[in-house]
């Protein structure tokens, strides 16, 4: 309890339990723990599994973590569409201008505010054709963390720019965190390529009045 969390599986498969229901989730998948929801992942191939785990806690409670002395290694399996997954599926974005950057990007809300208890923000699947930009621009209060997961671009952080490194496999990637407040922020890409990305954002406390 308290706490949320979302997996975000990258490359090659592994064996999910949510709330006691596991499959078999293939790479580009994204599935969220809500706040007192139980879990577990398994890898059941021959080969190394990666995945990102973007966590957000209640600022107000102490997180609680219970372990049930069970590994999932045989756990039997149902249907991927027994758990809540989020595809990061290219066929699924829809193009969309970006604060003020050049020309469109592809980009989805994979989940948002509403499917969390926190303040979890949202996650976003992105793809930056060739000469597309996300456009310079700072959030108050808040703060996000960009996954490149393939290609390369260029990102700039409070006027400071750097070239992420050339990703070739979605084993591999490189992530970019901003800070609330003092850090503007832009992407672009000039490489013949595309780039893909996602982002995870907490949006900031709420504050109650009576």
């Amino acid at each position: 309890p308290h706490s949320e969390e979302l997996f975000v599986t990258v490359d090659i498969a592994a064996q999910f339990t949510h709330n006691g229901r596991t499959a078999a989730i293939s790479g580009g998948a994204a599935v969220p723990l809500r706040s007192g929801e139980s879990h577990a992942i398994y890898n059941h191939t021959q080969s190394d599994t990666r995945f990102y785990n973007f966590k957000v806690v209640d600022l107000h409670q102490e997180p609680v973590t219970t372990n049930f002395d069970d590994s999932r290694a045989d756990a039997p399996l149902e249907s991927a569409d027994r758990l809540p997954i989020g595809r990061l599926a290219r066929t699924l974005l829809k193009p969309a201008q970006s604060h003020g950057g050049k020309g469109e990007i592809l980009v989805r809300m994979v989940w948002t505010a509403a499917d969390f208890t926190t303040n979890f923000g949202f996650l976003a699947h992105a793809i930056m054709p060739p000469g597309t930009s996300v456009g310079y621009h700072r959030h108050d209060t808040i703060e996000e963390v960009y996954v490149i997961m393939n290609g390369c671009g260029r990102m700039t952080m409070d006027d400071a720019a750097e070239e992420s490194t050339p990703v070739m496999s979605s084993s591999t990637g490189s992530a970019a965190r901003t800070a609330s407040t003092t850090t503007p922020t832009k992407n672009s890409n000039s490489s013949p390529s595309p780039s893909a990305w996602k982002r995870a954002r907490p949006t900031p406390p709420t504050t109650a009045t009576t």
